[in-house]
């Protein structure tokens, strides 16, 4: 089974304009899909230019070092701008100018859904298969839960903000030492790079409405804040207050900030949420 994101597109404001929502569609689907207990098996770019090219599978995949993708096990957050800020260089025409598109029409393969297309898009659309009302979309809603693990019992909008709040939160601190403090969170593997002259520090961002005692780190955060230690920093904004109310979106008030630096990630503190295995499928059953 293969679900279908549509690129973004057209002028803002205009007639032209579609899928203005493009990274929030995203987050929700996979919220839903993580929540059915679904893998991303495979993840491409499928747009018209792939096309035209002739690109192969493995010219237009993307996260390779990432799949399969156990949606139970990653921050979907982070997931979301992984993939969008991987569709950048595939199917760019030479020579073309500026840092490319990460809004394309990309193609996620996925176990864990049923083989049926109607019960399928109706788990995704959160729909009774005879249903074509909007009004039957209730949006992905757990009760809040105090732990120290980081954004379990949210939903997708409810991380967003408690990610957005943290992100807040790290900027002010930074800024009253660093000169430049640059959010780079939707194309790097940190949020944040801080200059003052010659220094340079990589920070990476986590917020929680728990207590902090866990957070889930990617395998290319870890990767880069073991190549550039000591210029490493770990900002964790825990007990973030989240306020929900009916007629209103969430709102994310407080935190408590807690700063390591240098920032190393040793194993005996990395828990494996999930391995690749690697399965030869030409061995006879």
């Amino acid at each position: 089974m293969s679900v279908v994101v549509e690129s973004r597109g057209g002028s803002i404001g205009a007639q032209n304009e579609r899928n203005s929502q493009y990274n929030l569609g995203i987050d929700l689907i996979l919220a839903r899909l993580a929540e059915n207990g679904c893998i991303i098996e495979d993840a491409v770019i499928d747009t018209k230019a792939t096309q035209r090219m002739g690109l192969s599978r493995e010219k237009r995949r993307l996260l390779v070092d990432w799949l399969p993708i156990d949606l139970s096990t990653v921050d979907l957050p982070t997931l979301r701008t992984s993939l969008c800020a991987a569709q950048r260089t595939i199917g760019r025409v030479p020579g073309a100018k500026g840092s490319g598109n990460n809004t394309k029409r990309m193609r996620l393969y996925v176990s864990g859904l049923p083989s049926s297309v109607e019960a399928a898009v109706s788990i995704l659309s959160r729909r009774p298969i005879s249903s074509t009302s909007d009004e039957s979309i209730s949006p992905f809603v757990r009760p809040l839960r105090k732990s120290p693990r980081q954004g379990r019992g949210l939903n997708v909008q409810e991380r967003r903000m408690v990610e957005l709040r943290a992100m807040e939160v790290v900027r002010e601190y930074l800024m009253k030492s660093w000169t430049s403090v640059e959010d780079v969170s939707a194309v790097g593997s940190c949020d944040f790079i801080c200059c003052s002259g010659k220094e340079k520090i990589f920070v990476e961002v986590k917020g929680t409405t728990g207590s902090g005692g866990e957070v889930i780190v990617t395998r290319n955060e870890v990767a880069l804040a073991r190549t550039q230690e000591p210029n490493t920093m770990l900002a964790v904004v825990h007990s973030i207050d989240l306020l929900r109310e009916s007629d209103h979106p969430p709102a994310a008030t407080g935190g408590v900030l807690f700063v390591l630096s240098p920032w190393v990630p040793s194993e005996e503190d990395l828990e494996p949420l999930a391995y690749n295995y690697k399965v030869d499928a030409k061995e006879p059953t």
